[in-house]
């Protein structure tokens, strides 16, 4: 019976591993995504070389990309993270998956 518990425990383990790769795979894609796109219409391949510092870049595309589009996108994973640990840290507290922030009146407080 312990032996089939453990394997158990393992498989999903190994199940939540995968998917914690399969977001952060998706997360740095939808940053890549986000510095691509924009009215300066910048190439995958030229913006990557100027993330990576290989290859000659437009100083130009320097710019946009170190400062103007990264700082967004990586503000923009931080807040998200800071949302979820929210919404993670208030569920805990409440001891209730269906917690949101109209329960304790975060909302009308934010409002006001």
């Amino acid at each position: 019976m312990t032996t089939a518990l453990l394997e158990h425990y393992h498989r999903q383990n190994r199940r939540r591993a995968v998917l914690v790769g399969v977001m952060a795979v998706i997360a740095a894609l939808g940053v890549v995504l986000d510095l691509v796109t924009g009215p300066a219409g910048l190439p995958l391949g030229e913006t990557l070389r100027a993330l990576t510092g290989t290859g000659e870049v437009p100083r130009a595309t320097e710019v946009i990309v170190w400062t103007v589009r990264l700082p967004v996108a990586v503000v923009a994973l931080l807040v998200g993270a800071a949302l979820a640990l929210a919404g993670a840290e208030m569920q805990t507290v409440l001891e209730n998956p269906l917690a949101e922030p109209f329960t304790l009146g975060v909302s009308a407080a934010a409002a006001l």
